[in-house]
């Protein structure tokens, strides 16, 4: 990737000096806004035109039987990909030590999932635990 492309990706800004003709660049300091830029600049690039693709997809009735059955799956897609932007949009909010203890919950926050489930009930449906076991957390 060059100066041009980081750039645009706003991961770099010009940065001149008073009586120099040469351009130099600068980046910021804080390697969680460089993360969050990029994602902000993925999700620019490639997330939101494919959730307004699958959009568009869904205001076509469907009109034989096969059609059904992708425009159900389009759907799917749709609801997945608006979740996972929705959760994204509430991940940005957080400070990075927020957002650096929740990574480092790791497992553990599947574990809890899972610790609910079974005491509040999961609507009867048999489910496999998955994550560590108790005495890790």
């Amino acid at each position: 990737m060059g100066f041009k492309d980081l750039e645009q990706w706003r991961l770099v800004k010009h940065a001149h000096l008073p009586g120099d003709r040469r351009t130099f660049y600068s980046a910021p300091d804080d390697i969680w806004l460089i993360f969050k830029t990029r994602a902000e600049e993925k999700q620019r690039r490639e997330i939101d035109p494919a959730l307004m693709l699958l959009r568009e997809s869904l205001l076509d009735t469907p009109d034989q039987l096969g059609d059904e059955h992708t425009q159900a799956c389009i759907r799917q897609m749709y609801e997945l990909t608006e979740l996972l932007t929705n959760w994204f949009a509430d991940i940005r909010k957080l400070s990075p030590a927020t957002l650096q203890s929740l990574l480092k919950m790791g497992g553990k926050v599947v574990f809890l999932l899972d610790l609910k489930d079974r005491i509040v009930g999961s609507g009867g449906s048999t489910k496999t635990t998955v994550g560590i076991s108790p005495n890790q957390a």
